[in-house]
């Protein structure tokens, strides 16, 4: 049942990017991006793995894929040169998603980061028009969207958060923005 889930979600989600990505070309379009998105995704949803990061490096690697997607994006990274031991697919995939809803809000992102002995205090940031409070209790909650698409987005940082054992909170920030702070459990460094 639970390849099952997996297969249906990488399903769905791979369709949403077809649609996106090709705007419905022709057949041949769709069919290209499905196989690399099949591919990427076989990649990604490969099972979890803990994994040694050396947190800096990593972040701004992650920060630097994002930039070469959305050129316009400003986004800082501050964090200690320390490692530690996590699943990082999933660390990889909840971070992108939060942080590229980010971006598309709009003005500058930062991802603060934090270590200590037994988690990782992780924040992402930016200076946009924020979450209204009042949607800010459900923002989080599985197919939920702020912006009329499929909600694809938070079932995936749902999913991550449930393999990573990670807490998130949300709140706004004033005069204008919003926070996502996500407390990860990590294995102690090398």
């Amino acid at each position: 049942m639970q390849d099952e889930r997996k297969l249906a979600h990488d399903l769905r989600h791979l369709m949403t990017l077809a649609e996106l990505e090709c705007e419905l070309g022709s057949v041949e379009e769709v069919r290209a991006v499905l196989g690399r998105l099949k591919t990427r995704c076989e990649q990604e949803w490969a099972p979890e793995r803990i994994e040694r990061i050396e947190l800096a490096g990593w972040l701004e690697a992650l920060a630097g894929e994002l930039r070469a997607l959305r050129p316009q994006a400003v986004i800082e990274v501050h964090a200690p040169a320390t490692t530690c031991h996590v699943a990082q697919g999933a660390l990889r995939r909840l971070l992108r998603n939060v942080m590229l809803n980010a971006i598309e809000a709009g003005g500058r992102v930062s991802c603060r980061a934090e270590r200590h002995p037994q988690h990782l205090t992780l924040r992402i940031a930016d200076d946009a028009g924020g979450i209204a409070r009042e949607n800010l209790r459900h923002c989080l909650a599985s197919g939920v969207s702020g912006r009329g698409s499929t909600g694809l987005g938070t079932v995936s940082v749902e999913e991550c958060a449930r393999i990573l054992k990670a807490s998130i909170c949300v709140r706004a920030l004033m005069p204008q923005g919003t926070e996502f702070e996500l407390s990860v459990p990590v294995e102690s460094s090398d």
